[in-house]
């Protein structure tokens, strides 16, 4: 990490050294402070950036070209605000980011990928740098409630159900585990859970409230741990421990093959002639490794936006 640059004075863009992208390309960020944020993909030429709109468009700030690097002024950068739940069934893509931040890790993972996946770096050209960023101020306990919830329902519909779970109790968030314990199912399932989900949150909660399932001590785990762990609560199944290895933990080689989405996205994108089967995506997603969380973004991606 380079040295910071003062907060409020300027913002610098530097060009990450983590390998070409195509001969031509590499990973643009800016060094705001402690933070790198990402510009894109950028098409180099002599050092210089040629996509300077495209700089603009998503950064939100004035850039001039000066020597090696770009400059900037002092205008105000503009963060990614827009987010969803974190296990909306229909795909990574929709977990927007919370901030347009991109680590150092990430950028290795893009340039990985693009060496070793010809098709997956087309397919980063088109849609930029990884944006899905872990949720970790939010409770575990919040995020495997709102896993439950969201099962086989539509983003939307998954959100108003959320949301009458949460108004159930004073305050932001979800009843705790005691307070859900508490909560007659008649009641649950009169905000709108299926008998069966008033069923596993239920079970959740008393996992929770026992200390049979620590959710603080998940973070310390292996993926394969923590997949072993949640999985013991009813309802709570690969798919939904998979997206809290992703979206809450921010784990960056995990592979969920049973997500109908990257089945679909990968049979488009690799000419299957339909839904990649489990293996087939599991082979297809061996050289990624060991970022297959950020290859599988990018085909949740590629599906929603129809780019695939």
């Amino acid at each position: 990490r380079r040295s910071a640059v003062e907060m409020h004075a300027h913002v610098r863009v530097h060009l990450a050294v983590h390998g070409e992208f195509g001969g031509h390309f590499d990973v643009g960020v800016l060094e705001f402070g402690e933070f790198l944020l990402p510009v894109g993909v950028l098409e180099l030429q002599k050092g210089r950036a040629q996509d300077i709109r495209g700089v603009k468009r998503r950064v939100g700030i004035g850039l001039d070209v000066g020597g090696g690097e770009l400059g900037a002024g002092r205008g105000g950068g503009r963060n990614a605000a827009a987010r969803a739940e974190t296990a909306a069934p229909s795909a990574g893509a929709a977990l927007a980011p919370a901030a347009a931040l991109l680590a150092e890790e990430h950028a290795r993972g893009l340039a990985h990928l693009c060496k070793v996946d010809p098709k997956m770096r087309a397919l980063i050209r088109r849609h930029g740098p990884y944006l899905a960023r872990a949720d970790r101020t939010r409770p575990p306990w919040e995020s495997l409630v709102t896993a439950i919830i969201h099962q086989q329902l539509s983003l939307k519909a998954g959100q108003t159900i959320a949301g009458r779970v949460s108004d159930l109790v004073p305050g932001p968030g979800y009843p705790t585990p005691a307070q859900m314990l508490a909560i007659d199912p008649t009641v649950l399932r009169s905000v709108g859970l299926s008998n069966a989900k008033a069923g596993y949150v239920h079970d959740l909660a008393a996992r929770v409230a026992d200390g049979r399932l620590d959710l603080r001590s998940l973070r310390r785990m292996d993926d394969d741990a923590v997949i072993e762990a949640l999985t013991t609560v009813r309802g709570i199944g690969e798919w939904s421990a998979h997206m809290h290895l992703i979206f809450h933990l921010g784990r960056l080689d995990v592979l969920a093959t049973g997500d109908l989405g990257l089945r679909a996205a990968a049979g488009k994108l690799y000419g299957l002639g339909g839904h990649a089967t489990p293996a087939q995506l599991a082979a297809i997603a061996e050289p990624w490794r060991p970022y297959r969380s950020i290859g599988s973004w990018y085909l949740w991606e590629g599906l929603d936006s129809g780019g695939i």
